[in-house]
């Protein structure tokens, strides 16, 4: 099937997901979401690729959505945020929800005990719970093992997907970028900018599940921040992998007191 022509969209990304620039994972799924309007149909993203190249505001945004494939199994969009400069594109490959629907998950009993860490903005928008603790590191570039914790929305985030109401996939885009790799690669030696470089999420399975646990591991290559995410669901299942890239630059402390994990550049914090 040939190409379309790039059809017009907005895209819609709240101030709740702002971090001096607007938060990545919110940006992934703001273009996903625009991406499923425009393609028409019952479809949830299989693969996301996105890549960041300025620091994206909040606000209503246009972007252009150009329709490379539509088969009758899978289709593939191409998706830019912004007008006259690009703000960040992505490439999304669909598929049909109702083969990756789960019917086996399950709430789990009880959480592991742990206190929730400060995230500033973020903590009316995702309720995040540590496992074990956060680990030290160093830049000396070998891995830094894996922070691990249950999250899930504080908001609705579900999609209608054969006949069962299940955890929306752009939740997924979200959840792999609350600790990004920056923070834990840098061992929260900041303060430090960051400048997310791209986010790529696979979707593996759909799941009625609100707590979703997150494995996340990186490492520092020179001043580039390389991590692994992993989601599982309440039943066990990986639902979702991503893979994440950062640049990471010395901070005043008068300009950014803490390291952040939104893409884009964070700005200066407001005095107290």
């Amino acid at each position: 099937m040939m190409a379309r022509a790039p059809a017009s969209v907005f895209v819609e990304l709240s101030e709740s997901w702002s971090l001096g620039a607007m938060f990545g994972g919110a940006v992934a799924a703001g273009l996903v979401g625009a991406g499923a309007r425009a393609l028409g149909g019952s479809w949830v993203p299989l693969m996301v690729a996105v890549s960041f190249h300025r620091p994206v505001p909040t606000g209503v945004l246009p972007a252009g959505v150009e329709t490379v494939h539509r088969g009758r199994t899978t289709a593939t969009t191409r998706l830019v945020l912004g007008e006259q400069k690009a703000l960040a594109s992505a490439h999304v490959t669909w598929g049909a929800p109702e083969r990756l629907v789960r019917t086996d998950a399950v709430e789990p009993a009880e959480l592991p005990p742990a206190a929730e860490p400060a995230f500033g903005d973020l903590s009316p928008m995702a309720d995040f719970r540590l496992v074990g603790g956060w680990p030290a590191g160093t830049r000396s570039g070998a891995a830094r093992g894996v922070v691990d914790a249950w999250i899930r929305p504080r908001h609705e985030w579900w999609y209608e997907a054969g006949g069962r109401r299940v955890l929306d996939p752009r939740w997924y885009l979200v959840a792999a970028d609350v600790i990004g790799p920056a923070l834990l690669a840098a061992g929260v030696l900041g303060p430090f900018r960051v400048a997310t470089v791209s986010l790529a999420v696979a979707v593996h399975a759909l799941t009625s599940s609100t707590w979703l646990r997150q494995r996340v591991t990186a490492r520092m290559c020179g001043d580039l921040a390389v991590g692994q995410v992993e989601l599982v669901d309440a039943s066990g299942t990986v639902v979702a992998t991503a893979t994440q890239h950062a640049l990471l630059s010395p901070a005043q402390a008068t300009e950014l007191p803490v390291a952040v994990t939104g893409f884009g550049w964070g700005g200066p914090r407001p005095a107290s």
